[in-house]
């Protein structure tokens, strides 16, 4: 599931037995620009966090 709250979109992923869950949180820094975080655990243990930023490229590939 996720919604879009302004510049942001909050996603929540669950697996099929709901013993993995986590949540991810994108937002718009500029029309080019999105920061990242999120978490991913099984039941009260820590699998994963992540902190990331995604930049468009403009100009051609090589």
């Amino acid at each position: 599931m996720f919604v879009v709250v302004d510049d942001s979109i909050i996603s929540t992923i669950s697996s099929e037995d709901g013993k993995v869950s986590g949540i991810e949180y994108l937002r718009q820094v500029s029309e080019n620009h999105y920061k990242s975080r999120g978490f991913i655990f099984r039941g009260e243990e820590k699998l994963s966090s992540w902190a990331a930023e995604l930049v468009r490229r403009t100009g051609a590939l090589h």
